[in-house]
């Protein structure tokens, strides 16, 4: 058990570093979604260009923003992300 423990805690830090390092700067303003709904298109953009990798918003997050702006009383945007859903 303790070989499985070092070993964990050898790996955990190196990858929450790695996450850390690919992911600083990129933190989504979800306040700022119902005005600016291009956020997280562009986000999105930026990180799948830092990493080399084509990401996709999460259908269950974009579900999540878009009740959040329409609780807000945006429908535009919430039009907007549905724009992000892959077709």
């Amino acid at each position: 058990m303790s070989i499985i423990y070092n070993v964990r805690m050898g790996v955990i830090p190196s990858v929450f570093d790695a996450f850390k390092y690919l992911f600083e700067g990129l933190q989504l303003e979800v306040k700022d979604i119902p005005t600016n709904p291009t956020l997280v298109k562009n986000q999105y953009e930026d990180v799948s260009q830092k990493i080399g990798f084509l990401l996709h918003v999460n259908l269950g997050l974009l579900k999540q923003l878009q009740e959040y702006a329409k609780s807000q009383g945006y429908l535009e945007s919430v039009q907007e992300l549905d724009k992000l859903k892959i077709r």
